[in-house]
């Protein structure tokens, strides 16, 4: 029966209109993929149009930074140091995501 009960959330998460999420806060997360790599929050935005555009930004900012870039596409962007010319030696990851999901996993109990 726990199980049921259980499946019942994520089914509606996953079933849930998109109109739904353009409704909730969106999170830019990053992570410096160094010491671990930790994922980490940058900011949070109103909606996904504004994280988006802060995804730009970062792109211009590594892009002046001569750092190889892919994205920004699908709602995230990643960073990679070129092999000469970059002052930054470590690949970088953003994505932005309904404030809703954590990409950490679940939390310890």
């Amino acid at each position: 029966m726990k199980l049921t009960i259980a499946a019942v959330p994520v089914a509606a998460s996953v079933l849930a209109p998109a109109s739904a999420l353009a409704e909730c806060a969106w999170v830019l997360w990053a992570r410096k993929f160094t010491d671990g790599g930790e994922l980490y929050v940058k900011a949070a935005y109103p909606s996904i149009a504004e994280c988006d555009n802060a995804l730009d930004t970062e792109a211009e900012v590594y892009r002046s930074l001569k750092m190889n870039l892919v994205g920004p596409a699908d709602h995230q962007l990643n960073a990679v140091p070129r092999p000469t010319g970059s002052p930054i030696n470590y690949r970088v990851g953003l994505i932005c995501l309904p404030d809703s999901v954590d990409p950490r996993g679940p939390k310890g109990r």
